[in-house]
This record gives structure tokens, sequence and C-alpha cells, in this order.
């Protein structure tokens, strides 16, 4: 972080370099969403015969699930910073 950084609070970074894990962990959050929505599909599948129907069901929901935890992080991330 630069020295002479003034929008984050008066000098405290840990506010700046939370911020910066917390948007660093989204294609991590992504894509471990994606596996478990896929994994869990391919559980179904297994348990109820079927082919492929409930993995494609589950990582479309994983991906779902990723996207919306990744806008509710990046609003809450930018509000935080508005407030500043």
């Amino acid at each position: 972080m630069p020295e002479g950084r003034k929008g984050n609070g008066g000098g405290d970074s840990r506010h700046y370099y939370r911020n910066v894990a917390e948007l660093a962990s989204i294609p991590l959050m992504l894509g471990v969403a994606v596996v478990i929505g896929w994994w869990l599909g391919r559980w179904a599948d297994r348990r109820l015969h079927t082919e492929w129907v409930f993995q494609a069901l589950g990582i479309a929901l994983g991906i779902g699930a990723g996207v919306r935890h990744t806008v509710f992080l990046v609003r809450r991330v930018s509000k935080e910073l508005d407030e500043r």
C-alpha cells in the first residue's frame, strides 16, 4: 500500500488489506462453488441412475451461487469504501 494514501481511514491499513484479500478470493470462491455443485449433482445422478441431468443442474446452481456471493461481496466492499 502506498505510504501517502489518504483514503483509507486515517492510515489504518487493516481494512484496506482485508478488502483486498476478500476481493482476491473471488476466483477461488467461484471455482469451489462450481465444484461442490458438480459433486452433489454427480452424487444425485449415481443415486438416481441418471447420466448427467443433476450434474448439469449442480454446475448451474454452483455458478449461480458463486455469482450471487460475488455480487454481495463486491457491494459490501464498495459500500465500505464509500463510507470513508
